[in-house]
Order: C-alpha cells, then structure tokens, then sequence
C-alpha cells in the first residue's frame, strides 16, 4: 500500500493522499485528527478479519468508531466516508498471474501493461441507511492509467450505474453483472442465471470469461473492423485476450488484432483515441477489466489489512504473576496484556535471542520466569533483577513494542510482491524520559533496515506528541543514518474557525532540517 486517504472520517474533511514511509510520525494538538488517521488502518484489519453485513466494521477488537453515524464528519452535508487506497501495479511489461502486485486471481485474462511505478488508486464511499445504522457501499472508483471506472451502488447492493472514463456504460451491456459482498470491496460476478450459457458456448479460451460481461457491445464495436466472414466468437475471444493500458497503448493493440479489413490496421493507428468509435471500444475493454481489478484489489486490501499490528496508547500495566496457560501467542495483543504469554511461547533459542536483542538496543534484559501455575516478568538491569511489577511504568509500556519490533524482524519475508508490514503505534514516549525516547527511535530505525535484509517491507505509523522523537529522526538523516525518503512527518491541525483537520506534509532534507514545518507548533500559545 504506497498511500491512503481519507475523506469525511470525524474531523478528517479530507487527508489527501498520505504516503506511508517506513518511519511515518503524526504530530499535532489533541483532538486534532492523529488517532483518526492511526487507527484506519486496525480498522480495516478488524474488518476485513470479520464476518460483517456493511463494508467497515466500526467497532471491533481493535478500535472503537462507534457506529456510521457517530463516525461521519458533522460538519459535511454529503453523509459519505470515502476510504482511497493507492496500490503499486509494479508492471514494467505485461504480466500476467501473480507477478505483479494486481495479479491475476481469480478471472483469467486479465494482463495490465505499464510502465514502472504505475499505481492504480481506489476510493469506496460509504453511506448509512439511515434507519438501522447498517452502512452499505454507495459507489465506487478505480483510476488506473489514464482510465477511471465509477460503480454506483443501491442500498440493495444491485449495480445502478456504470461510467468509464466519463461515459455511462449502456444498462444493456452490464445487465450480466451481479454483486456480491467480497472483503472490504464488492465484486462483480456473471449473473447465476448465465453460468449454463457460459458452459454451453464452449468457449475457445478460458479469457473469453473476462469479455462476457459485455460480449454483444464489444463484438458490435469491433465488426466494423474486421472481416465480413469473421465470427462472433472469433471476435468475442479476441476482444478477451487484449491487455488493459493507457488509450493510446490500446490503440495499437487494437491494430494488431487478427481478421482486420484490408487498410482497417492503419486507419486505427491515424485516428485519435477519442475518436467515437474507438473511444467506445475502449470504454468497453475498460469495463470488462473490472471485475477482475476490483477482485484483486480487495484481495490487496485485505491482505494489507491482515498484515497491519497495532499497539494502543495506554499498554496494559505490568502484573506481578500471570496465570498461566497452555497457548501458543504468535501475535502481541494490541494493549500488550498478553506479553507474558507471548515471551512464555518463544523457544529457549528464542527467548535468549530476544533478550540479547533488547540488552544490544535498551540495554536490558528480560525473561519469563515460570512457577506453580503462574509466570512472572523480570527486567535485568544496573547489576540486579526485579520483577517488571516493582520497575518504572514506562518499560511495562515500552515492553509490548520492542517485542513485537523484534518479532517483526524475524518472521519470513517474501520473494512474490506482498503489501507492507504496517506496525501503528499510539504515544509509544508515554512515561519515558527523553533520552530513552531518542533511544527509542534509533530501535525504529534499526528495525525497518533489518526487516528490509529480510525481504520484509515494514512502515511504522508512528502517533506522537515527542518533539524529542522529531528532533532525533532529523539528527539521524543529518548523520547519514536514515535516507530521507524513509521519514515523514504529517502535521494535524484544526483552526479555532474551521471544525475541520487540516494536514500537510513535512518532510526531511538531506542535512535532517523539516520542510514545510509549521512555525511554532510545539511552542506554548501566549
């Protein structure tokens, strides 16, 4: 996931699109829209990881929106929040299967052809129904290329409208489509009703299934170019097999299909894209790759979404004995109060590497001591060892966050493209003094090389109100530790005129001075 946006979520009238860099910090006054931003992403991790009847799972076991209603900006007349996400393509040719970020899943045919960084963004809006607080999909868009598809939704889930690059595609060519829940998005699937007829024309492709959608209206479009004695399904499975790119790229496809007229080959290559014909045609390619973007841009979603960890600004507080019990804890829960357990399940080779790993980063040790029944934390430091109950509060704070740092660096990267590893942490400078916070941040920066070695792509979004934890990210680019497209600061900021968040960007120059940083921000008003 390169970035994401969001529009009408609570103070939020729109963030624009925020990158997210391996060390994203957000700053800014209380109430001003920091924890809003954060905690979209636990967000779309417990909706996605559960079963719901709307889109969006407002309240989870993660976080806590409440409801639609109470989640929607008052202040905005349109009652819609709208969630974009800007998904890498990574296509330097044409790819087809899972070699490309958006690979081919589930619908076969579809290829994308595109230059390098391409990227395909997608924004969902979502509205209430206004009686049983039940939030359902109100539209959609994909804008990839130079294309973009709209879908409008009813409440009833059924497909209302369909536009392609500012052109209502005819009700007749998308009467096929039927659109079921998939995770976070909808799909578009063929009508129950034609999956005989799709069997019986014993298609001469299994990618004639991605132009059936709209098999009359293409082979329509296309009969004026080819021959005479061209059949329908010769046409259909043609149509079918042509890649997804920017309209003059498809321009030149559509010239090099076979059974052209005689001169037709040329005549496509002199007309303009825009001209109404080949326009039209476009329009309908476009539209039959729908369905399969749409499908593999939730598996996306989802996959991201699953892959998103998330430590609360207020960790559990430390116990003196935690009852023990017989689970295997892969994952830190996200107040940490299972971090006992967590430690107890590691191996002895890994209980030992972790606490060599924290004494090499804090300078502390810790271990899970067992007894009757029960086990107990022990911090070692300054030559003694006491139980993590008799410590300062501010390490049984720091505790489930260097642990899940250590864990995320030893799971297994992937070779095959797979979304970021994204760690959101609410105040992790909560109780700890500043030089212990400047620590802090050289662990992060330590963290996101080493997962890097190991094939892991982590983003930390961090939520701070540190001007220590700011400062030293500067001192760490400035000394040539940290490059400075590894680090951002978004800045939230709500004017006493305006109820709505306004957020920019600050970033780092080479020598670690921010750019765009607003003047005063962390001086006292007077």
């Amino acid at each position: 996931m390169e970035s994401i946006r969001l529009q009408n979520l609570r103070s939020l009238r729109d963030s624009s699109f925020i990158r997210l860099a391996p060390i994203t910090l957000l700053v800014g006054g209380n109430s001003s829209g920091k924890s809003t931003f954060l905690r979209a992403l636990p967000l779309l991790r417990q909706s996605a990881e559960t079963a719901t009847t709307g889109p969006i799972l407002w309240y989870g076991n993660y976080v806590d929106y409440g409801s639609f209603t109470e989640s929607v900006s008052s202040f905005t007349n349109e009652k819609e929040i709208t969630l974009s996400f800007r998904i890498p393509v990574n296509s330097t040719h044409e790819r087809v299967g899972s070699s490309s970020s958006l690979g081919w899943r589930r619908y076969p045919g579809y290829r994308i052809v595109a230059p390098e960084n391409t990227t395909c963004d997608v924004a969902i809006s979502i509205r209430g129904d206004g009686i049983t607080n039940r939030n359902y999909v109100r539209s959609l868009e994909l804008s990839l290329l130079n294309h973009v598809a709209c879908l409008y939704f009813e409440e009833d889930a059924s497909l209302s409208r369909f536009v392609v690059n500012g052109e209502e595609v005819p009700r007749d060519a998308h009467k096929r489509i039927e659109v079921r829940p998939g995770i976070i998005l909808p799909r578009l699937l063929v009508r129950r009703d034609d999956f005989d007829l799709i069997a019986n024309e014993q298609l001469s492709s299994p990618s004639s299934l991605k132009a059936y959608l709209f098999r009359e209206s293409l082979v329509t479009c296309l009969r004026q170019f080819v021959h005479g004695n061209a059949k329908d399904m010769s046409i259909w499975s043609n149509a079918a097999r042509l890649p997804l790119s920017d309209q003059n790229s498809m321009v030149h496809h559509i010239a090099s299909l076979p059974n052209l007229r005689k001169g037709a080959s040329d005549s496509i290559r002199r007309a303009d894209s825009a001209s109404p014909a080949l326009s039209k045609l476009i329009r309908l390619l476009v539209a039959s790759s729908v369905p399969a973007i749409l499908n593999d841009c939730d598996i996306y979603i989802s996959q991201f979404a699953s892959r998103v960890h998330y430590a609360k600004p207020v960790r559990a507080t430390a116990e003196r004995y935690y009852r023990q019990q017989d689970l295997a804890v892969n994952e830190i829960d996200s107040d940490g109060r299972n971090v006992a357990m967590f430690l107890r399940s590691l191996s002895l080779e890994e209980r030992t590497d972790f606490s060599n790993w924290l004494q090499s980063e804090l300078n502390i040790k810790v271990s899970a001591q067992e007894d009757t029944g029960h086990v107990s934390l022990f911090v070692a430091e300054g030559g003694g060892e006491y139980n993590l109950a008799d410590v300062g509060f501010g390490f049984s704070q720091l505790l489930p966050v260097v642990a899940h740092l250590w864990a995320t660096q030893r799971s297994r990267g992937s070779i095959q493209p797979v979304p970021p590893t994204c760690f959101a942490i609410e105040q992790p400078e909560l109780h700890l003094h500043p030089r212990i916070q400047a620590q802090l941040v050289d662990v992060f920066i330590r963290a996101v090389k080493s997962a890097r070695k190991q094939g892991i792509d982590l983003r930390l979004i961090i939520e701070t109100h540190s001007e220590t934890m700011v400062n030293r990210i500067g001192s760490k680019i400035a000394s040539s530790d940290l490059a400075p497209e590894d680090a951002m600061v978004v800045v939230f900021e709500r004017k006493p005129t305006s109820p709505a968040t306004e957020v920019s960007i600050a970033s780092f120059d080479a020598q670690g001075a921010l750019q765009n940083w607003p003047f005063g921000f962390f001086e006292p008003e007077l």
